[in-house]
This record gives structure tokens, C-alpha cells and sequence, in this order.
């Protein structure tokens, strides 16, 4: 992130997948805000991403500890993989999380199935109730996106809009 701002690529905010593994080990968020610290980025330019999974086992409380450390500093939290797997509306009301990202599954079957439409209507509606961001993943037709924003879908993403690429590929494309 450090080196495509200082070659003048502008970046809004940068997401990063964490795992529940990585938040057991109570140093990982202090490092994690040491890094920034050391490299003069702001922790609002970052997003983590966590999947609920990581509110599962014995170490939530280290997850639960580091997620609100981060919040507090400026870090956006994500719940990603929203309605995949043991998600609770519980979680949704108690968890420090600032966005919840609607799993390409569901977006998918937009097109499919009624009860993927009913699903992600009643997420966005929720989102916007607890005054959380939303982000469709696997957004990959033009039908999909217009149903998406036509409900306050916050973000999309999928290939719909580009092509995931690695670090180097992305640096070409945007800066050149």
C-alpha cells in the first residue's frame, strides 16, 4: 500500500482478509497498527475483512479485543461471507463490525432463484437499518449491478467491474 501511494496511485481504502488464527495471537493488532504507525499510513485507508467463523471457537475473545482496538484506531471491520455459514442477527447487533459483505452466492442465484433476491434485499434493508456499509461480492452481469444499487447496495465487486489480478498487474494498471 505504502509503495503505490508514494508512486501516486490514490487509494480510498485497501481491504485485507484476516483470519481467525491470525487474531488468536493477541500481538497480531498492535503489529498490525505499529506497521501502519511506521509506514505513515492512516488505519482508515484500511479495511479488514473476517469471516464469522472467527467468532466460533475458544479465542473470540483476542478477535472480539483486536476488532474494537482496530475500530477505535480508524481500521474499518467487514463481516465477510455474510449468511454463509453459522451468521446470527446477534452478531450483526453485537460484533464491532462497520460492513457486511453479501457472499457471491446469493448474487449468483439473483437472477435464478427468488428466495437469493428475498435474501439480499432483507440484508441490504438490515445493513442500512444498523447503519452498516454492504458490499455485493461476485457481481458479474449488468442485471446484477442495477438490482444491487436499486436497493442501496453500498459497494460492488466481481468481474462484472474488472478482473482480479495480482499486486504487480494492479500497480501497471493504475499507475502505468
Amino acid at each position: 500500500m505504502k509503495s503505490w501511494i508514494d508512486a501516486g496511485l490514490s487509494i480510498e481504502k485497501l481491504a485485507l482478509n484476516v483470519s481467525a488464527a491470525e487474531f488468536r495471537n493477541p500481538a497480531y493488532t498492535e503489529k498490525l497498527l505499529e506497521r501502519l504507525a511506521i509506514h505513515g499510513l492512516a488505519p482508515s485507508l484500511l479495511e479488514i475483512e473476517i469471516t464469522e467463523t472467527a467468532f466460533l471457537d475458544a479465542g473470540v475473545s483476542n478477535v472480539l479485543t483486536g476488532l474494537e482496538l482496530l475500530r477505535s484506531a480508524g481500521v474499518t471491520v467487514a463481516l465477510d461471507d455474510f449468511g454463509t455459514g453459522f451468521s446470527s442477527l446477534s452478531q450483526l447487533r453485537d460484533l464491532p463490525v462497520d460492513m457486511i459483505k453479501i457472499d457471491r452466492s446469493f448474487v449468483d442465484g439473483l437472477d435464478k432463484r427468488t428466495k437469493d433476491r428475498s435474501i439480499i434485499e432483507a440484508v441490504l434493508t438490515l445493513g442500512t437499518a444498523l447503519g452498516m456499509e454492504t458490499i455485493a461480492e461476485g457481481v458479474e452481469t449488468a442485471a446484477q449491478a442495477e438490482f444491487l444499487a436499486e436497493r442501496g447496495c453500498t459497494f460492488a465487486q466481481g468481474y462484472f467491474y474488472a478482473p482480479a489480478v495480482d499486486a504487480p498487474q494492479a500497480r501497471m494498471q493504475l499507475i502505468g
